[in-house]
């Protein structure tokens, strides 16, 4: 799969590129709030050099074409507000996503034109026949925002994952490339 570098997503009041340093403020500043990551697999950068390095290896997942990351840009302001990925989750056809917004702009609808927009390139850019995605349960921000996307609830997952030795309770959700297509 060999989707171009350049590549950039479009709606109405945003834009979707290919993570890059420009964003590194964005990231920076998203995860100096406490309590951020709290819901997420990854931790806070240390320093702003490990975010380059997370930039670094997220290309190289784009160009093996596994995991999909990109910034959210907001158009007017042409400045990042935060992030959405998709990656290979079982074969080619079920896909998982993930995302953030920084905390100045949540609230304002753009997570949810996000996803929408990173689940119709999935099924058809990349074909998913199915795209999933989970969330924190006490993050039910999140579970609002997939509800809105189209997203259908799955279930309870008793530990989504772990971190810091910490059984960490998600909510899973799902959509089908058929119902997509039916509420589009």
């Amino acid at each position: 799969m060999d989707i171009p570098l350049d590549t950039i997503l479009k709606s109405e009041h945003l834009l979707l590129k290919v993570v890059s340093e420009d964003d590194i403020e964005c990231v920076w500043s998203a995860s100096r709030v406490p309590g951020f990551t709290d819901g997420m697999t990854w931790d806070p950068a240390e320093k702003k050099e490990e975010i380059v390095d997370h930039i670094h290896q997220s290309i190289t997942e784009w160009k093996e074409g596994r995991d999909f990351g990109f910034s959210i840009y907001q158009k007017e302001l042409k400045e990042c507000i935060g992030r959405i990925g998709i990656r290979r989750r079982d074969g080619d056809s079920v896909w998982n996503i993930g995302y953030w917004m920084h905390p100045d702009f949540q609230g304002k609808g753009y997570m949810t034109e996000s996803v929408k927009m990173i689940v119709e390139w999935g099924f058809t850019v990349l074909q998913a026949k199915i795209i999933t995605s989970e969330h924190a349960s006490w993050n039910e921000a999140s579970g609002k925002v997939l509800q809105k996307a189209g997203f259908t609830y799955v279930g309870h997952l008793d530990c989504g994952f772990v971190k810091h030795g910490k059984e960490i309770p998600e909510e899973e959700y799902s959509i089908k490339k058929e119902d997509f297509i039916r509420e589009n």
